[in-house]
Order: C-alpha cells, then structure tokens, then sequence
C-alpha cells in the first residue's frame, strides 16, 4: 500500500486553496473594499467563489464581471461589515490569494 500524498485539488482549508492543476494559494487576510475589485476584476480576469462545503466556481471574463456586478453592494469590506444580503439571504466578501508573484481574487460567499 502507497502512502504518498498527493495535494487536494480546487478546494480549501483554512488559508490555503489548491487549484485545479494542485497549485498552492495562500490568502491575504485583509478584505477587499470594492472598488478595488472592480480594479481587480478585469485586471485579472477570473475570479472564484467560495462558499464552503461548495465546489469552487471559477469564473472569467464576461462572466465574472457580471457575477461581480449581481454581488457587489452586499459585500462587507474591512471597513464596513454590516451589508444588506442580496435575495437569496447572502453576504461577500473579497480578498486576494497568492502563489508565487501570481494572484487570485477570491470572493467568499457567507448565509
């Protein structure tokens, strides 16, 4: 029997996320204000969407902005945490992740 370990793919845990391809991700504790992810948004051009005990949605182009678009005045910030939900009773909020030089935004989806 194999005890090798081999990296969990497009999930998280705790500060780490691992991608489809098993790249690390380390999170910046610090939540995102919005225009900054307005900023981030087409920069970047992905994004994924976190809720927890969910698959990961990774979303590009198009399709991202106009998720972010649908989100965006319910998500908190490190500034402002009290934010009305949207319809379906959910809150966000955005922070970027690391791996190497790279970075991802990642918006979290909260009941």
């Amino acid at each position: 029997m194999s005890s090798k370990w081999s990296a969990p793919r497009n999930r998280v845990m705790n500060d780490r996320l691992w991608d489809a391809q098993g790249r690390e991700w380390h999170r910046q504790f610090v939540w995102l204000d919005r225009a900054e992810v307005d900023r981030l948004v087409p920069k970047l051009g992905r994004l994924v969407v976190h809720r927890y005990h969910e698959p990961l949605r990774w979303l590009s182009g198009d399709e991202a902005a106009a998720w972010w678009k649908k989100v965006r005045l319910h998500t908190q910030t490190s500034e402002e945490k009290d934010v009305t939900p949207d319809d379906q009773d959910l809150t966000y909020a955005a922070a970027v992740w690391t791996s190497g030089e790279d970075r991802l935004l990642v918006v979290e989806e909260f009941c």
